[in-house]
């Protein structure tokens, strides 16, 4: 094989072309475009927004939701949730964030019977 020598000042390797910037990216939806309302729009159909959720926290109406994915046997959602989380709730608390809480099942049947339990 042949071996491309770095580029200097952490730039791109020589011989590789620099990306389009992202506004001139061939086939991506442009300001305006349809395709951006329609991917807003199913970003918006995903949070619930149901007063009184048993899975949620904070205010039905408030400016942001966040929609929370976690398994409870990985060890990463667990860090988000004691170390991230009680700030979130803190927003929540305030009225400026919405919390959605959704169980993702990845890490096998241990995962499914926890969220079942929970």
């Amino acid at each position: 094989g042949q071996t491309v020598p770095p580029a200097p000042q952490g730039g791109p390797p020589v011989g590789t072309e620099q990306p389009l910037a992202p506004e001139e990216q061939p086939g991506q939806p442009g300001a305006g475009d349809p395709g951006e309302v329609v991917e807003e729009q199913i970003l918006v159909d995903l949070a619930r927004r149901i007063p009184g959720d048993p899975m949620a926290a904070g205010p039905a109406d408030a400016p942001v939701t966040l929609i929370v994915y976690s398994d409870y046997q990985c060890p990463y959602c667990g860090l988000w949730a004691e170390q991230t989380q009680p700030t979130m709730l803190a927003y929540a608390e305030a009225g400026a964030l919405r919390i959605e809480w959704r169980d993702i099942n990845v890490l096998g049947a241990d995962s499914r019977r926890a969220a079942a339990a929970a």
